[in-house]
């Protein structure tokens, strides 16, 4: 894939950078229109097009040449970028070639801020304002990107965003491009966003000595986006620097932080259904905002066109595995008992969606569930107290992890009881062998060693029918995995064990909590259920 033949147009209304993109065969005509203002402060050069060739490049397998110079930062940077999507999405490792050349002119004035209005911009403009950060001098906006949208919702989320930057006093740069068409066919928009960013920035690098792109996830909760913590700063040149800021906060964090702006409330735009200026109140993206808001006290009656309420929740379709761990690891616990009824309307509409796209679940054997009876009478046993004499017990098949679990648990746990000759069972020869159930009742915990990617529910249903916590033992990383694909509920189910750092002894109400999660949803019917309130 080649860039070659950039040029500038001036017309009524914009200077507009162009190039070409593309191999011998076949070239794109890629734009990046600026504010006509600006002229003499977009770079005339190929570094604005680097970030969404390299992506593209990346995708069809192909090395990127570039006619004209580039920034050594950058083209280091584009390579970096394209080792990280060969490591995320199996990408091509694509060389950047092209001559380099530090920029001519000097680091710029300016400090943007890419601005949508929504959560995300919203908060890094308040963090500027309150001087939490270093102050922006401009709004940088991206007008027309979304195409699905009418002409008429355009300009007027334009004019709403424009009115929004005037009442703060700050510039807004309005941003044009058909940079889409180009990536649109190749990859997706989630995986490709935060080059279309970058590359507006550096056309902009005359006027920015850095540019902001705001975080959409929380650092400690991080997958693979086109924005990503990693990734936006690699796209930073001698004379502009792209920040990736705002990882620290989670999302319902930050509209919690918002929730005492009136301005910023009246203006908030996070909605991607609506094909209007304003919030339909019935998306995924607006419900959980509006959780948020009712979380901080506030009333979303201002922002959103319908009422929060649980059944909404549950009718609402989560779009991402993404979207639904996000969710469940940071919106749901923190929304407080009382407000339960959307919590659990959330957490029943995410373990759904998980449950049905990648339940992580083996099939449960014997039983699909237990009896309301034996449910109860186990959760009565673990209401008292805790009497039992071993404090784990490892009954697994034979092999070299299973050993050196039972190994490293005796060093960090203390003696415990092994059974390692494996226990076979089926539909016609169900759990419970004499020498395997004496053990599980004599213990407080079961683990296991897993390389898999599944719960094995067989081995939780046996583990609690004898009144012991079930633990699945994983490699961390793997367990980070399984526990956001699983329900929410039985997420303690699996624990990360690194022998050099391993995990505290769990104590009686962290076994107790984890058997009664097992226990409740074994009795809803089904490992994918939630608890049925007459168990809780």
């Amino acid at each position: 894939m080649n860039i070659s033949r950039t040029r500038l147009e001036l017309t009524d209304d914009e200077v507009v950078l162009h190039a070409e993109i593309g191999s011998e065969s076949s070239t794109f005509d890629a734009r990046i229109g600026v504010d006509r203002q600006y002229v003499g402060l977009v770079d005339p050069g190929s570094n604005p097009f680097i970030p969404v060739a390299t992506i593209g490049a990346a995708v069809v397998g192909e090395d990127l040449h570039v006619e004209d110079p580039i920034s050594p930062d950058l083209r280091d940077g584009a390579q970096r970028a394209a080792v990280l999507y060969n490591e995320w999405w199996g990408h091509e490792a694509i060389a950047v070639r092209g001559p380099t050349a530090k920029p001519r002119f000097p680091r710029g004035p300016g400090r943007g801020l890419f601005f949508t209005r929504g959560v995300d911009s919203m908060f890094s403009l308040g963090q500027s304002i309150t001087g939490a950060i270093e102050p922006f001098t401009h709004l940088i906006g991206v007008a027309g990107i979304d195409h699905w949208v009418s002409p008429a919702s355009r300009v007027s989320t334009w004019d709403d965003t424009a009115e929004f930057a005037d009442n703060v006093g700050l510039p807004i740069v309005r941003v044009t491009t058909n940079l889409r068409e180009f990536l649109d066919p190749l990859a997706e928009w989630i995986r490709t966003h935060g080059t279309f960013l970058a590359s507006f920035a550096l056309a902009l690098s005359p006027l920015f000595d850095s540019v902001v792109i705001s975080s959409t996830q929380r650092s400690d909760h991080e997958i693979p986006l086109g924005s990503h913590s990693e990734l936006d700063p690699l796209w930073s040149t001698e004379r502009t620097s792209i920040i990736h800021y705002g990882s620290e906060f989670g999302r319902h964090e930050k509209v919690v932080r918002l929730a005492n702006d009136p301005e910023m409330l009246e203006h908030l735009k996070v909605c991607w259904v609506a094909d209007s200026s304003g919030n339909c109140g019935r998306c995924e993206k607006c419900l959980r905002t509006m959780t948020a808001l009712a979380m901080a006290g506030c009333s979303p009656d201002v922002s959103f066109a319908a009422a929060l309420s649980p059944v909404a929740i549950e009718e609402v379709d989560v779009h991402s595995e993404r979207i639904a761990f996000e969710i469940r690891d940071e919106l749901a616990p923190d929304i407080p008992d009382s407000m339960r009824d959307l919590r659990d309307a959330w957490i029943r509409t995410v373990d759904r969606f998980l449950a049905e796209r990648s339940p992580g679940l083996t099939v449960i054997v014997p039983s699909e569930h237990l009896s309301r009876d034996v449910a109860h009478a186990i959760l009565a046993d673990v209401d008292g107290p805790s009497d039992r004499s071993v404090s784990w017990c490892l009954v697994d098949e034979q092999s070299a992890d299973a050993v050196a679990l039972a190994d490293g648990l005796t060093r960090a746990w203390g003696f415990g009881l092994c059974y390692l000759s494996g226990v076979p069972w089926g539909e016609d020869q169900p759990p419970g062998l004499t020498s395997v159930e004496r053990i599980l009742r004599a213990a407080r915990v079961r683990v296991w060693w897993s390389d898999g990617d599944e719960l094995d529910a067989g081995r939780l249903t046996e583990s609690v029918l004898s009144g012991c916590a079930p633990m699945q033992m994983m490699k961390p990383g793997a367990a980070d995995v399984l526990r956001r694909r699983i329900p929410y509920r039985l997420r303690d189910c699996v624990v990360g064990w690194d022998p050099d750092f391993p995990p505290d002894e769990p104590d009686d109400p962290q076994t107790d909590s984890v058997i009664r999660s097992v226990v409740t949803a074994l009795a809803a019917g089904s490992l994918n259920s939630e608890s049925p309130p007459a168990l809780t």
